[in-house]
């Protein structure tokens, strides 16, 4: 039995609509919020109705709206402006509230493509970031003294390999729109891993240096360590050398002085007498 829509039911079925906003919906929860405005309105209007009918009458009321707006603007001249303030004020009848739900649908989809616009932008700035990049390390390169010749020569290579697959990635950025949506992570992860993969480059010669410099401290810290425990090696013996110097001067006082003091020295003689 085919349902004939009412003023009142039309007016529900849209009070409905504005309020759930199916249009944005999140992915996979579409069906389950238009099942919910076919609830909400069956239970206003006290007759059971299916998802099929909601949509195609909403369809139906978009399309004859759109349809009185142009003869509407065709016979005065003027086009009705969809931002006037206080809409609900202005229209209180169906017309209203389909005007209502076709504002809010469009500020939503004018919000959702600004967003993608911004996600564009954002991709092509990481792109002349990872390119940036590329031509810095090349530069870094190429003013790096004793650099090995084979190294430079692949490294180079590599590095044409980078800059003409960032250059791909690049190009692809403004047909983004033409391609499918899922592509778009894909993409994005290229860029971020072509970034990620230069800023771990450059952190590896970081810490490579860093290496380097805590190796020369350690050895300079080594050589001041053996040269100080020579010093004192040298210290202690030139003290044992004074040490025995001393105990050699009282030895020979002590010898000088018995010798001098025994009866057979012609000099104790003398003194006696």
């Amino acid at each position: 039995m085919v349902f004939r829509f009412k003023l009142e039911h039309d007016q529900e079925l849209m009070r409905e609509l504005i309020r759930l906003k199916p249009f944005s919906a999140k992915r996979g929860t579409t069906g389950h919020v238009w099942e919910e405005v076919a609830k909400g309105v069956s239970s206003a209007i006290q007759v059971q109705l299916n998802v099929k009918q909601v949509r195609d009458r909403l369809n139906l009321l978009k399309a004859k709206f759109k349809a009185d707006e142009l003869s509407s603007a065709r016979a005065i001249g003027v086009e009705e402006d969809l931002h006037a303030v206080n809409i609900r004020s202005h229209y209180n009848d169906l017309n209203g509230l389909v005007r209502d739900y076709i504002e809010l649908e469009r500020m939503y989809l004018d919000e959702k493509k600004a967003k993608k616009s911004a996600k564009t932008r954002k991709e092509e700035d990481l792109a002349n970031s990872a390119a940036a990049l590329i031509n810095e390390s090349k530069l870094q390169r190429s003013q790096r003294p004793n650099y090995d010749t084979e190294r430079s020569s692949s490294d180079e290579r590599s590095s044409e390999s980078e800059t003409e697959s960032i250059a791909s990635l690049a190009s692809a950025v403004p047909s983004q729109f033409s391609t499918s949506s899922r592509s778009t992570p894909k993409r994005s992860n290229a860029f971020l891993d072509e970034v990620k993969r230069q800023a771990k480059r450059h952190k590896e010669q970081i810490e490579l240096k860093t290496r380097e410099l805590e190796q020369h401290q350690h050895q300079f810290e080594a050589r001041l360590q053996f040269e100080k425990q020579q010093a004192e090696e040298r210290l202690r013996s030139e003290e044992c050398i004074q040490a025995g110097n001393r105990e050699l001067l009282l030895q020979c006082a002590k010898l000088f002085s018995a010798a001098t003091a025994r009866p057979d020295n012609p000099n104790f003689h003398s003194d006696t007498q």
